[in-house]
């Protein structure tokens, strides 16, 4: 039953990524056109699924780790930055939905993003799943998503006043950030396939 609900946890990952994929992708599309751009009506759009997942992500998480008995690695390794990222999606969703400046949730989202690498490597060097390379690349992508995530909420808190002579810049930490969340996004999927019953 654990298994069931980890990789249910890792589509709801894959999912709410998708989603922050997509609406950056927008995002970066429509700042590059000539109009004013309202960040947070952009993203607005896509707040309420990212909500309801994190919502969910957090519960299930918790529900595991009081519930039931896991081995202590798995516990931890692998349920404690599934509850972190759940709340960063939370924290995003209300930060939008409040409209309020997005960096405090990018620096949150950092620190998920640290803690995440830590807790891959330590969970690489366990071997505690059937496939310690995914269970790597996994944990490095969103690692990197998280810090990323920083510079990208300082772009959706200062893009309205921006001249067009600083998107270059902001172009390569989004470029980053959606090449290590694709991969993550992939990978998410592919451990539900490979790891799965």
């Amino acid at each position: 039953m654990a298994l069931e609900n980890i990789d249910f946890l890792l589509f709801l990952l894959g999912a709410a990524s998708a989603i922050v994929f997509y609406l950056t992708v927008v995002s970066f599309a429509r700042y590059i056109k000539p109009e004013k751009v309202d960040m947070y009506k952009i993203v607005g759009g896509g707040i309420m699924p990212i909500l309801i997942i994190g919502i969910c992500m957090f519960l299930i998480s918790a529900y595991m780790k009081v519930t039931m008995q896991m081995p202590e690695p798995y516990s931890y390794l692998i349920l404690n930055p599934l509850m972190a990222a759940s709340i960063v999606f939370m924290a995003f969703a209300l930060t939008v939905w409040a409209k309020q400046e997005a960096h405090y949730v990018g620096l949150l989202a950092m620190l998920t993003g640290l803690l995440t690498l830590y807790y891959g490597v330590a969970g690489y060097q366990l071997g505690i799943t059937s496939v310690p390379v995914d269970f790597g690349i996994l944990y490095a992508s969103f690692g990197m998503v998280g810090i990323l995530a920083f510079p990208v909420s300082l772009i959706m808190d200062i893009v309205p006043g921006m001249t067009k002579r600083h998107s270059r810049m902001w172009g390569a930490y989004l470029t980053m950030f959606w090449v290590f969340l694709a991969i993550g996004i992939a990978t998410a999927f592919l451990a539900i396939v490979f790891n799965g019953p």
